[in-house]
């Protein structure tokens, strides 16, 4: 700990490392559900290392980034239950 830190800088940042741990251990079980688990767990990643005082911000974004397009990447490699073919010449306000 460093000597100009005050108490209530310390309390902030221990606040930051405590509720970050919290917020990661309630995201491991919910790994099961999609997205809300790795969300919750890169969340308190972040806390976490701003608790610690590493600068996190770029981390977090290329590793959103990263999410978004393996989740877009499910979307748009996900079949038809009627075959894709059904769904061609129907309007789509119908």
């Amino acid at each position: 700990m460093r000597d100009d830190m005050n108490r209530r800088d310390f309390s902030k940042r221990l606040g930051k490392v405590v509720g970050g741990l919290v917020l990661a251990v309630i995201g491991v079980p919910l790994l099961i559900l999609p997205g809300s688990g790795m969300v919750l767990i890169l969340i308190g990643v972040g806390f976490v290392g701003q608790g610690l005082g590493i600068d996190v911000r770029g981390w977090l974004q290329r590793a959103a980034q990263k999410l978004i397009k393996k989740s877009e990447k499910n979307v748009d490699g996900a079949t038809f239950p009627a075959g894709k073919d059904a769904f061609e010449g129907r309007n789509p306000s119908c």
